[in-house]
């Protein structure tokens, strides 16, 4: 018979990717309203016991879903931010964060990427549809990476935005000092000088 008042002792806790505490109120009528905040996603287990005894079908399991990126608060990070030199490959890493500044642990979202340079003076690449695209890897961990190569040593500026709204992630965008590359052996020339006669 189901009970029409309250007064019992239930308790109810979760276990998982994070511990969020769980709020139970007595309704009065027999009935618990629970509620919980989960500020990470994952595989949760909801316990419900009565007297330290399991409800029936406790533990429950609850598949917390992660929520959108939210593109001001992503961090990126990585030595391809603000420097490379030219002909080798510089790379750097976003790690997504939620509107409420949780790290994401999950793949799902995406992030692209524009390279505007070399850039001539007082000329501040503000055209990203100018830039050479550069791609980025979801590595389904909530770390997304990218990286680029450029010919020409310079100024470039570098976007990085998320893919849903198109915002930049925090920092963006971003000026890259491009260096001349290491000299290469094989690509060096030799050219005669003037002939100078013997003894001059």
């Amino acid at each position: 018979m189901q009970r029409t008042s309250g007064g019992e002792r239930f308790r109810v806790t979760m276990r998982g990717a994070s511990a969020p505490h769980v709020d139970l109120v007595d309704v009065g009528d027999g009935t618990y309203d629970a509620s919980y905040v989960a500020v990470l996603s994952g595989c949760y287990q909801l316990i419900v016991t009565l007297d330290g005894v399991h409800v029936p079908g406790s533990p429950f399991t609850v598949h917390v879903r992660a929520s959108s990126a939210a593109a001001p608060r992503c961090v990126a990070t990585g030595s391809g931010l603000h420097a490379a030199r030219a002909g080798e490959r510089a790379t750097f890493c976003i790690q997504a964060v939620d509107a409420d500044g949780s790290q994401k642990t999950c793949g799902g979202d995406v992030f692209f990427g524009a390279l505007v340079g070399p850039l001539g003076d007082g000329d501040d690449g503000e055209d990203d549809d100018e830039g050479a695209p550069i791609a980025v890897s979801d590595r389904r961990n909530g770390r997304h990476t990218g990286s680029y190569a450029v010919r020409a040593a310079g100024r470039y500026r570098l976007s990085l935005r998320e893919g849903t709204s198109g915002e930049h992630v925090h920092g963006s965008p971003f000026a890259v000092t491009v260096l001349a590359g290491a000299v290469c052996a094989r690509a060096c020339t030799v050219a005669a000088a003037d002939a100078v006669g013997a003894g001059e």
